[in-house]
């Protein structure tokens, strides 16, 4: 999400952007909704009233079983609540997931991808020279 935001950013405010860099994501549209099984249960630890991290790893642990991803999780959950805001991002995913064209930029540009991810492939290599 963050990347796209930046890629945005150098359409709207390009006075503001000197370099870029974008991790793992790409200037299109995904289609496939990765995260709503994350979005319930953190929206459970809500629902659970829970305000400890370790209770709330217990509970997520019940239904994700990446490790790194519960910890990333949990880095943004502190006395109860979440540090981001989760009803809009559930609201809003569909934006999120998406994409609207933007102007190339012509300036230098670092997108860095491994190659496991599940949201760069080689095939979006022309998206990216856009």
């Amino acid at each position: 999400m963050g990347g796209k935001a930046a890629m945005v950013l150098t359409a709207i405010a390009p006075h503001r952007v000197d370099k870029l860099v974008v991790i793992d994501v790409a200037p299109m549209h995904y289609c496939t909704r990765r995260h709503d099984k994350i979005f319930a249960v953190l929206e459970a630890v809500n629902a659970a009233g829970i305000t400890q991290r370790q209770q709330a790893a217990q509970l997520i642990r019940h239904s994700l079983r990446e490790d790194g991803v519960i910890r990333f999780l949990l880095k943004s959950f502190h006395n109860g609540e979440w540090r981001f805001n989760l009803p809009v991002l559930i609201v809003q995913y569909q934006n999120i997931i998406g994409w609207q064209e933007v102007p190339a930029w012509l300036h230098p540009a670092l997108f860095i991808y491994g190659g496991l991810s599940t949201y760069v492939q080689d095939s979006d290599y022309e998206d990216i020279m856009r």
